[in-house]
């Protein structure tokens, strides 16, 4: 998929993204992911940190 297709599909409304580091990133500095201040607002920031060390870095 493109990064277009995957912009649309999010604008659409989504329940869970799945997606690879750099792609979610990319997404972030597009502003695909309109409520993504919102999560990191609520405490969720930590948890979000949490699961990304948890990852291997490859």
């Amino acid at each position: 998929m493109n990064l277009r297709e995957d912009m649309k599909r999010l604008e659409a409304g989504v329940q869970v993204v799945v997606s690879t580091p750099g792609r979610a990133y990319d997404m972030l500095k597009r502003s695909a992911l309109h409520e993504a201040d919102e999560i990191l607002s609520r405490g969720f920031k930590e948890q979000i940190y949490d699961l990304f060390t948890m990852m291997p870095p490859n």
